[in-house]
């Protein structure tokens, strides 16, 4: 391991260098207007858009689709994406597209052939960066790492094919993990599908197995428009309830799970992130398996979805239960729809840290169908649950998995002809 050599990131500058823009693009000051061709075309990238300590993106929309004009900064896919802002949440990702991103972000990049951009990535979302990023960052206001500080981080720089090598196998597991993810993800959007299908469109299967409302099925008045015949209008309330079931901080054991706001993907129905509640202070809601968890702070994020384990969880968060099992189905996807989102945005109370409460999400209007289309519905949505139940289970051995190697890999402990 002799050739093994210890640096700071910042003392190479001919190897490294932290860009915010990229030489040969005519970018004034560094900075875009992502309103303006050609970047109005291109993804956005803020510290909102990277989980933490995954490297994964989340939500990511493109300039055109948002209200964002300037303090923008370009990148392309040679560069890694790192959140300056709370370095404890460890938010690094690998761009495979060019965008713009926020100046919450630093665009790095190897430069030279002197480092892998591939293991350097690891070497960010690694134990052996985190705790130093953590140490340097500014305790005042929002804790935020500087490029200064960042630069003083120690890292281990193996010969560079021994770098490729690493990151071969780490991201191989990645892949791995990835495809799992994209499995969900069209496990998801088949239930969104069919959600709209039945329960906006109306074209549930009816007795013959055909689409409802375009075979001439009975549709009568109500308050809110014709709907299917046997169905009513009612509340929210009438099938799901909050259940808060508090418990005090000296009662939460380190081994139990605990989910916090920042474990809850955006528009992602199955929640496949969570912790232990090692560092878990204050009181927090018990929740159990296959509660719906709904982030009530700023709605308009969109935190809602089933939980695979049984826990405790922040007060920020809304644990919601059927009224009976052929509810379930329903209210998990009537909860997480786009109409529903809105509703509860609207009336959030509070200016800067808008939140909402179960007193006004159980007022809201709901069509509700005959028990007969619910169960069917509910015994839909359980097999497609169950599925990224399976993948979730498999992305967690998979992600424990490459985080054990990642550690021993980076730091020579292992080595790859081991």
């Amino acid at each position: 391991m002799s050739e093994w050599k210890e640096t700071e990131l910042g003392v190479i500058p001919k190897d490294w260098n932290i860009v915010k823009f990229v030489d040969g693009v005519n970018i004034k000051n560094g900075q875009v207007k992502p309103t303006e061709d050609p970047y109005s075309e291109m993804f956005h990238i803020g510290s909102e858009n990277i989980a933490p300590h995954s490297g994964r993106f989340l939500d990511v929309k493109r300039n055109k689709d948002l209200q964002i004009s300037s303090g923008n900064y370009y990148f392309t896919k040679d560069d890694i994406l790192y959140s300056k802002i709370r370095p404890y949440f460890n938010k690094v990702a690998l761009p495979a597209f060019e965008g713009t991103c926020s100046a919450d972000m630093y665009p790095l990049r190897p430069k030279n052939d002197c480092f892998n951009k591939d293991f350097l990535f690891y070497f960010l979302l690694s134990n052996l960066f985190l705790p130093q990023a953590i140490s340097f960052q500014d305790r005042t206001g929002i804790p935020k790492i500087n490029r200064e500080q960042l630069g003083r981080t120690l890292l281990l720089k193996p010969p560079l094919e021994e770098q490729k090598q690493i990151a071969d196998v780490l991201s191989c597991l990645d892949v791995k993990i990835e495809n799992l993810r994209r499995q969900n993800e069209t496990l998801e959007a088949i239930a969104q599908t069919l959600f709209k299908h039945w329960f906006i469109d109306f074209e549930f299967p009816d007795a013959d197995g055909k689409p409802y409302k375009s075979s001439g099925g009975e549709m009568v008045d109500s308050a809110i428009g014709d709907i299917p015949e046997g169905w009513y209008v009612g509340k929210l309330g009438d099938i799901g309830e909050n259940i808060r079931e508090g418990v005090k901080e000296s009662d939460i054991r380190p081994d139990m799970s605990y989910i916090g706001l920042e474990h809850i993907p955006r528009k992602q129905i199955a929640l496949d992130t969570w912790e232990q509640a090692v560092d878990v202070a204050s009181n927090k809601f018990w929740f159990n398996k296959g509660n719906i968890l709904f982030g009530k702070l700023r709605p308009y994020f969109h935190k809602v979805g089933v939980a695979f384990t049984s826990g405790v969880c922040s007060t920020d968060i809304l644990v919601i239960d059927s009224k009976q099992e052929t509810y379930f189905g329903f209210l998990l996807m009537l909860l997480s729809s786009e109409q529903f989102i809105y509703y509860v945005s609207l009336a959030s109370e509070g200016t800067r840290m808008p939140r909402t409460s179960w007193e006004y999400m159980k007022d809201y209007p709901v069509v509700i169908p005959t028990l007969l289309v619910l169960k069917d519905f509910n015994e839909l949505l359980k097999l497609l649950i169950k599925k990224m139940e399976v993948n979730i289970f498999q992305i967690q051995t998979l992600t424990k998995t490459r985080d054990i190697l990642l550690p021993k890999l980076m730091s020579g402990q292992l080595r790859i002809e081991e």
